[in-house]
C-alpha cells in the first residue's frame, strides 16, 4: 500500500529539478560567466606586477 502523499512528493521533486534545470540552461546561455572570470584573472595578474604596469605603489594599482 502506497502512502497518501507519494504523488505530492514526486511533483515536489520534479518541480525542484525543473528549477535547477532552468537555472543551468540560463547560465549556459549567458556569456557573462566566462567574461567575469577573465576580468578577475587579469585584475589579479595586474596587482602583482605593479612596476611592469606603470604603478609606483600598491595604492595606485588599487585605484584601477
Amino acid at each position: 500500500m502506497l502512502r497518501a502523499n507519494v504523488l505530492h512528493e514526486k511533483k515536489w521533486g520534479l518541480a525542484i529539478l525543473r528549477t535547477k534545470l532552468d537555472a543551468l540552461l540560463a547560465k549556459k546561455e549567458s556569456p557573462s560567466g566566462c567574461a567575469s572570470l577573465s576580468v578577475r584573472a587579469a585584475s589579479f595578474r595586474k596587482k602583482f606586477s605593479l612596476e611592469k604596469n606603470g604603478y609606483a605603489n600598491h595604492g595606485d594599482g588599487k585605484r584601477d
